[in-house]
């Protein structure tokens, strides 16, 4: 809201303006008050977090993003590696990206979580990945025989996240799953199936209780 006051002559006193003052509106300064607490002392941490981790994968170029406390992250030379405004890993988070990852705008991935990318990851905007949950688009190679499961290689297919999707608390997203937009993922669900938009999955292995 503005009004304005009138301005008088130094010598006459005759009123020669009006002045407009503006009343400032109360949510415009909670607006400004949480812009500001943005830079914080957490965030000047996770900036030089993130620069230490641009200084080791130099030449390539890395967009930014907040990489939490005791947090890993692995990025190989040879892959893309895509991010929107507002990624942030929080602490204790574990990221080995060996494949084409794309995470979209607003997506903030929780305490302790896990990402392992060997063939292709996309995520859309606005998702929520909840604490100690986990990510996997790789597989070890099993089946009979006495060779070590470990020196058999790893099976890959792409995992495809939609927008605006929530990831619960200790689930966990197997290989070639694709999850449609405003989908919930149960806590402690293991996804091995695709499941679709505006639905909510539970359970091991995870199925659809509710669309809406």
């Amino acid at each position: 809201m503005n009004m304005t006051i009138a301005q008088a002559d130094a010598e006459t006193g005759d009123a020669v303006a009006e002045r407009p003052v503006q009343i400032v509106d109360p949510h415009q300064l909670v607006r400004e008050h949480a812009r500001l607490r943005r830079i914080s002392v957490r965030n000047v941490r996770g900036f030089f977090r993130w620069l230490r981790l641009w200084y080791r994968h130099r030449p390539r170029p890395l967009p930014l993003f907040f990489v939490g406390p005791r947090s890993e992250v692995v990025i190989a030379s040879n892959v893309d590696f895509t991010a929107g405004p507002r990624l942030r890993f929080t602490g204790d988070f574990s990221g080995r990206f060996y494949g084409s990852t794309t995470f979209g705008h607003d997506v903030k991935v929780g305490r302790g979580a896990t990402i392992a990318v060997h063939s292709r990851l996309d995520i859309g905007d606005n998702c929520l990945i909840a604490a100690y949950s986990s990510i996997h688009d790789e597989a070890h190679i099993y089946g009979p025989g006495l060779d070590p499961i470990d020196d058999r290689g790893l099976r890959t297919s792409p995992i495809v996240i939609g927008n605006n999707v929530w990831v619960g608390t200790k689930a966990t997203i197997l290989q070639g799953v694709t999850i449609g937009d405003n989908a919930v993922i149960g806590a402690n669900a293991v996804v091995t199936r695709d499941v679709p938009a505006n639905s909510i999955a539970v359970g091991a292995p995870a199925r659809v209780v509710k669309t809406f």
